[in-house]
Order: structure tokens, then C-alpha cells, then sequence
């Protein structure tokens, strides 16, 4: 399965949990090209970028413009970055996005997957019944109990 194979269904979750004025860039490697979503809670548009071995070989100074060739944003838009792969060392912050630091354009925040950045900022759905209230709260419940039976243990 290619990266633009699994991407459609995550991208109307992901712009469901996306603020006003967020936008997020989703980056799925890939040969002969990778695929990028770019996201704001209203619209969503995909487009093709280098391939996963371009983008891999690329220099600090080079991966800003092949990862945002053709992205125009607002300055000072909040932007979350969904990296895939070798993307997760990228010190985005610092990529040259015409001609000026990314980081210097927007506030940045980062998800590694598009399923991370929803469950991060999703809420839970809510219990429809009670006794799915009662094992909910029964399972967070064991859940704490485990949590400090392992702190005590490696304190």
C-alpha cells in the first residue's frame, strides 16, 4: 500500500481536530513521489513532492524548498507538522521556506502520525450507556492502579 493509499481516510479526522486558524502539512515518503496533505479545517489539497530518496539525501538547505515547493501560507499562521520516516529528525523549525526559517513564519507544533495528532487533540467519544460509564471509569481506574504500582516499584 503507498503512502496516497492510506492517506484520504485520516485527513477529514485530522482537519475535524484542527483549530480555526490551524494548519496542518502531513508528509507521506514514497517512490517515485511522496505525498503531502495540507490541511486547514476547511479545505484539504494533496500534492506530489520529491520522492523518499530525494528527500532523504537532501541537505538541511535543500529539504525546506522541495518539502514546501508551491506552499503558500498566512505569516504567523499556527502550523502542525505530520512527519513520516527519516522527517521525524528534521529540525523543521530551521528549513529555509522562502528564503526565512519556517519557525520564524509560524508557530510550529509536530505529530508523527495523523492518528497521533487526532487521538493528542480528539476528544473521547462519550459512553452511551451506563454500563459502558461504569467500565470506562473501571478500566481508568485499573489503568491508575498499574501507573502507581510502577512508580512505587522504580522509586
Amino acid at each position: 500500500m503507498g503512502a496516497s493509499d492510506r492517506a484520504p481516510l485520516d485527513v477529514a479526522r485530522a482537519q475535524a481536530v484542527l483549530r480555526p486558524d490551524e494548519i496542518a502539512v502531513a508528509f507521506f515518503l514514497d517512490e517515485p513521489n511522496s505525498v503531502r496533505w495540507v490541511m486547514s479545517h476547511e479545505h484539504a489539497v494533496m500534492d506530489r513532492v520529491a520522492g523518499r530518496a530525494e528527500i532523504e539525501s537532501s541537505t538541511t538547505a535543500e529539504l525546506g524548498e522541495l518539502l514546501f515547493v508551491g506552499l503558500t501560507t498566512a505569516e504567523g499562521r499556527p502550523m502542525v507538522i505530520i512527519r513520516d520516516g527519516a522527517l521525524e529528525r528534521v529540525p523543521f523549525d530551521a528549513l529555509q521556506v522562502q528564503g526565512r526559517p519556517l519557525g520564524e513564519r509560524h508557530p510550529l507544533s509536530y505529530a508523527t502520525s495523523i492518528d497521533a495528532f487526532v487521538q493528542m487533540r480528539g476528544s473521547p467519544t462519550p459512553p452511551s450507556s451506563t454500563a459502558e460509564l461504569w467500565l470506562a471509569i473501571a478500566l481508568s481506574l485499573g489503568a491508575l492502579i498499574v501507573t502507581a504500582a510502577k512508580l512505587r516499584r522504580s522509586a
